[in-house]
């Protein structure tokens, strides 16, 4: 197997590059339905954005990134990664010795921050 690498490898780095492709759009302030520095899949349209897209694998399929039409579903979603985002920049900070800030605006204007101190 020499020369291909871990799916373990390939999932931390595409967290990694979405984290900082958000983290990105904060400080820019840029909509992420113009640029995405990963590519997107193509596919039938459906009701909701994350459709999973299943291989004849077990487990977590990818999902396509789109906006997400239903305004119940996209604010279930905002919540919970925006939740899973905050709790890993705490993670960073405590594990790392990090100072992390984060900022979060939501489509309706509310503010939602971390920031961490040594």
């Amino acid at each position: 197997m020499k020369g291909k690498s871990h799916p373990s490898k390939k999932v931390l780095l595409y967290f990694v590059a979405s984290v900082a492709f958000n983290l990105s759009l904060a400080f820019t302030g840029t909509s992420p339905e113009r640029t995405s520095p990963l590519p997107l899949q193509r596919s039938k349209p459906y009701q909701c954005a994350a459709f999973l897209e299943r291989k004849g694998r077990m487990g977590r399929g990818k999902i396509v990134i789109r906006r997400i039409d239903n305004s119940t579903n996209r604010q279930v979603t905002f919540s919970k990664r925006r939740n899973g985002l905050l709790k890993k920049a705490k993670e960073l900070a405590i594990l790392c010795d990090a100072e992390v800030g984060l900022i979060v605006f939501s489509s309706t204007g509310k503010l939602y921050d971390f920031s961490s101190t040594r």
